[in-house]
């Protein structure tokens, strides 16, 4: 399989003069070893790649770059909490991103990104873009964060109405309960 096709089929690469971003989404083994082979760096890739999954990493080397974190994201489907693997490859000429799983608010940036190169604004170097990747990142997370509170505010709503209503049932069935008692008593009483 030539690199050609494989970047067709599940790479997003974007381009502008000296600006080039790899969007790798759960790439395989053989995928990351050719985008290694594109950019030279196919050890550089792998060392940084092969670290514990939970581990946060940041590593240096011939102006090169590679950041690896777990961001949490909430899947409002399963109502859990999943993380997303993300790692930077970055140096002077590209960047590469490479995660687990498709996330909604990279794909917003890269629309805008394309915007962007057209109207020739905003982002013109590969620190910049790596700044608003990053912030697109975090800002999705915030976003998370927030859809998190409004569920635990709706189900601690949901809560207190239950409490109430289960306060008032019990209530409701002593007084009942009383009342069958003392018309019981009355009932013994007046025979």
């Amino acid at each position: 399989m030539s690199l050609g096709v494989i970047i067709n089929h599940m790479i997003s690469k974007y381009n502008h003069k000296a600006l080039t971003w790899i969007d790798l989404i759960d790439p395989s083994q053989t995928e990351i070893l050719h985008v290694g082979e594109l950019f030279d760096i196919t050890n550089f890739i792998q060392s940084g790649l092969e670290g514990k999954s939970d581990e946060d990493l940041i590593k240096v080397e011939d102006e090169l770059i590679f950041v690896a974190f777990n961001l949490p994201e909430y899947e409002p489907i399963s109502k859990q909490e999943i993380n997303n693997r993300f790692s930077f490859i970055v140096s002077d000429n590209f960047i590469i991103t490479i995660h687990d799983r498709p996330v909604p608010s990279l794909n917003i940036f890269s629309k805008e990104m394309e915007l962007d190169i057209i109207q020739q604004n905003k982002i013109n170097n590969n620190q910049l873009l790596y700044i608003y990747l990053f912030k697109c990142l975090f800002v999705n997370s915030e976003q998370q964060l927030a859809k998190k509170d409004q569920l635990l505010a709706r189900l601690n709503q949901q809560i207190i109405q239950k409490n109430l209503k289960n306060k008032f049932l019990i209530k409701l069935n002593t007084g009942l309960l009383i009342i069958i008692i003392l018309i019981s008593l009355y009932v013994l009483i007046n025979l």
